[in-house]
């Protein structure tokens, strides 16, 4: 059997040339602050869900709840810091409440989960809100393009 030559070819015509490497950093910024301010609105969104989702306790758990966020913005996180726990006299018991544990007394295995459920809730909402904001900056740097 005879074998093809088969190749691709992709060339890339920008009437100017300059003003698109100009203007790429610009673009650039567009997208990271697209991808910061849904950051911002869903670590948002996942700490209220979490706080309604926590065990009441002595509203300690829900009080402790907290976003931290990377410097660039473009990583959060959602959860607890032992030390302000601590800083109250209370072992970081939220782990317990998570992941789950056995009631001295009854033997009982109970598992008050309130972090996870509410980070999964806002996963795919999430990843399809980055998609279409990027999507969106790119299809307006190709529409500026040509």
């Amino acid at each position: 059997m005879a074998t093809a030559d088969v190749g691709v070819s992709l060339t890339l015509s920008v009437r100017d040339e300059r003003a698109l490497i100009a203007n790429l950093h610009r673009y650039d910024d567009a997208i990271v602050a697209d991808v910061v301010a849904t950051n911002v609105e869903t670590s948002e969104a996942i700490r209220a869900l979490a706080f309604q989702l926590a065990p009441v306790d002595r509203d300690v758990m829900r009080q402790k709840i907290k976003v931290a966020m990377s410097p660039s913005g473009l990583v959060f996180e959602v959860g607890y810091d032992d030390r302000d726990f601590i800083s109250e006299g209370l072992e970081p018991y939220y782990w317990f409440q998570e992941l789950g544990f056995t009631h001295y007394q009854s033997g009982e295995f109970i598992r008050n989960p309130h972090l996870e459920p509410a980070h999964r809730a806002y996963e795919a909402p999430h990843r399809a809100a980055i998609r279409q904001r990027v999507q969106r900056s790119i299809q307006q740097l190709s529409v500026r393009t040509r």
